[in-house]
């Protein structure tokens, strides 16, 4: 992690800072994930982990955490979309251990092709924010199953250095 940086910031290596995140213009959901954004978290992981030094964090072109998908849903596809806060995220996984692609391996490991599970989890996300969200997914994506990760305890991480950030939140 370079020094001027705390721990937890995401980088293309550890000399150079990578932002995920961008404001919204959506009101109501604050700050979004940048589409096609990707990079690597160091000092994310629990200090008692031993799988990762570093996780690796990729946004497809939709802006969902995880594997690049189609807008428009393939025949004979259930698409599931989880909605959450950082768990749902899985800032301290990698991208193949994310909750969403565990899940999609489990489903298709019974019924092979069938399912789809996309990450929508943002870090600090509230449910006000989640349900905006979800309004805005299910018009553009056609899920047939949204879940939401509801059970959030402790102070918000203010992650983003936007300095507008809290103004935007006092106008939410």
């Amino acid at each position: 992690v370079r020094p001027d940086r705390p721990p937890g910031e995401w980088a293309s290596d550890k000399d150079q800072f990578v932002e995920l995140y961008m404001p919204s213009d959506k009101p109501g959901r604050t700050y979004e994930l940048i589409p096609g954004a990707s990079g690597d978290c160091f000092d994310c992981v629990h200090p008692s982990e031993t799988k990762y030094s570093r996780t690796t964090i990729t946004v497809n072109s939709l802006g969902f955490r995880g594997p690049e998908r189609d807008v428009e849903k393939p025949p004979g596809v259930k698409r599931i979309v989880i909605l959450g806060g950082s768990n749902t995220f899985g800032i301290s996984v990698s991208d193949e251990d994310t909750l969403s692609v565990q899940l999609e391996l489990v489903l298709n490991s019974a019924h092979p092709g069938r399912f789809e599970v996309w990450n929508a989890g943002l870090n600090a996300y509230v449910t006000s924010q989640k349900l905006l969200y979800a309004k805005e997914i299910i018009a553009r994506h056609s899920p047939d199953i949204l879940l939401f990760q509801l059970s959030n305890i402790g102070p918000r991480p203010f992650f983003y250095r936007d300095k507008s950030l809290g103004e935007r939140f006092r106008l939410d």
